[in-house]
């Protein structure tokens, strides 16, 4: 933690240890630290608001909430959420948050260079991104794969970095070495880039998927009745992880 103690405030829990995992000596604790000032004036804004929060919350543990089904021993999964300022990877394993990162490749940063590129205002960019993306008529019409693939390119290079480093440091004896990670799921606004999951899938090499921030709150079988739409229900996810913890009410 790159804070002094008495600047943050800290929260932990302990792991559970899957029964593949054979021998250990020692104990994995996810952490979980803050700085002050950031939660101070949260609280702050909620008190002259009339309101009296009861549990803030990490984007992660929301996200993971909401796309993941939790089983001990579930093979790791990473979840990137593609967003406006940043993305966030996660690296999810059994029934923990095994690493966390965030990034500066962003959605925002996709519009921008589409607008500096064809001189066009930041309106016109963005119905183009969302138009085109890496598509094939995209490419042809406006340039856009090329112009768009420098920064899905650099989130490629940041999401192996990061899966490397899972193995590498993070995933020690808790899974066996052959357990890898079985797929990715993206979420986030800047997910909905059309052909970004199998453009992903291609260079990692592993399976990409769009997630599903229904998954805990409508039958499989059952086509999506609520007010969002598909399209758009990605950008959600976070809030609809941190409904459902408040709706369990285990805070």
């Amino acid at each position: 933690i790159p804070l002094p103690l008495n600047q943050v405030y800290l929260d932990f829990e302990t792991i559970s240890v899957s029964h593949k995992a054979k021998g250990v000596q020692h104990l994995d604790v996810l952490i979980n630290a803050m700085p002050r000032p950031i939660i101070d004036s949260r609280v702050i804004c909620f008190k002259k608001a009339g309101l009296v929060p009861a549990v803030l919350e990490v984007e992660s543990q929301a996200i993971v909430r909401a796309l993941t089904q939790v089983k001990e021993d579930a093979n790791p999964v990473m979840l990137v959420d593609l967003g406006f300022y940043n993305t966030s990877l996660i690296v999810f394993a059994g029934s923990a948050i095994r690493l966390t990162s965030s990034i500066s490749v962003s959605s925002q940063q996709i519009t921008q260079d589409i607008a500096k590129s064809l001189n066009v205002n930041i309106q016109e960019a963005e119905t183009l991104k969302i138009k085109y993306g890496l598509t094939a008529d995209g490419e042809t019409k406006h340039n856009l794969t090329k112009i768009i693939k420098p920064i899905i390119n650099q989130l490629v290079f940041q999401i192996e970095k990061y899966i490397n480093v899972y193995y590498g440091h993070i995933s020690h004896d808790y899974l066996p070495a052959e357990e890898k990670i079985e797929k990715i799921i993206l979420c986030g606004g800047g997910a909905n880039l059309k052909n970004l999951t199998s453009f992903l899938s291609k260079e990692l090499k592993t399976p990409v998927e769009a997630g599903n921030p229904f998954l805990h709150l409508l039958p499989s079988n059952k086509k999506n009745s609520c007010t969002i739409p598909d399209d758009k229900a990605l950008a959600f996810t976070t809030a609809i992880g941190l409904a459902m913890r408040g709706a369990s009410e285990n805070f």
